[in-house]
């Protein structure tokens, strides 16, 4: 292939690594403020599910203050009834009974003292992330405009890279282009031209910059030999386009 449109080629590519990189910086600064958003939303959440756990305390607070005074209602009944009773033994009956009443009320305080402290803990909790959620939807803010500024800047920079990757296609056959394109949308790394380099351990072979596989002798005399030619030659390896350096010998 020869060198100009090999120049052309080397220039679009460096111009779709550029674009790449530009795209995927937006992409990452976007992504940026996603995880902000979505920790505020987790956040939200938590102190909607903590909010919904203490309304559940205090209907539990407010069953057991009822039923607590339900049973004081009857202990005082009873109260009333001991000034008439006429025997011990219905004396004994009512004296139980208040008495079974004021334990079941000693266990009810019991546990609405423990319920008040689990309600007082998990409403601090709740104070403590509100506080934190206002704190980071101030961040998120502030953030948002610089990383638009940011975005902004980068997409200039992507016009400005297409401007000159258009240009530079003008100056290469549409054949040439349709195999670029095909070879870069198949590589992870969109690298589809490979410069032949010399094996380190062998300075009589030859490999491909990209994969590093070995290169036939008789296609870098190929290569050599059709620098002034459209023919293009591939890597057997990798299929990416081969070209020579001025430098090699």
């Amino acid at each position: 292939m020869n060198q100009q449109t090999i120049a052309k080629l080397k220039e679009i590519q460096t111009i779709d690594h550029k674009i790449n990189l530009l795209n995927r910086q937006c992409a990452e600064k976007s992504g940026s403020l996603n995880d902000k958003h979505e920790h505020i939303q987790r956040l939200t959440q938590i102190i909607a599910d903590k909010k919904d756990k203490a309304k559940k305390f205090k209907v539990e607070v407010d069953k057991k203050d009822l039923d607590l005074k339900c049973n004081e209602e009857k202990i005082a009944k009873l109260g009333v009834q001991l000034n008439t009773v006429r025997t011990n033994k219905e004396y004994s009956l009512l004296t139980g009974e208040i008495k079974s009443y004021k334990a079941d009320n000693d266990r009810i305080e019991d546990e609405l003292l423990n319920l008040f402290n689990q309600f007082d803990a998990i409403q601090k909790e709740i104070t403590d992330l509100e506080a934190k959620l206002i704190d980071k939807k101030k961040e998120l803010e502030s953030a948002a405009g610089k990383v638009a500024e940011e975005i902004n800047e980068l997409k200039r920079g992507i016009e400005d890279a297409q401007v000159n990757r258009h240009k530079s296609l003008e100056l290469v056959d549409s054949e040439t282009l349709r195999r670029y394109e095909k070879i870069v949308q198949s590589k992870p790394d969109n690298t589809a031209l490979a410069c032949v380099i010399k094996a380190f351990d062998n300075i009589n072979e030859y490999r491909c910059g990209c994969c590093h596989m070995d290169i036939p002798p008789q296609q870098v005399v190929e290569l050599k030999r059709n620098k002034q030619d459209s023919n293009v030659v591939c890597c057997k390896s990798c299929m990416r386009i081969l070209y020579v350096d001025e430098i090699q010998p």
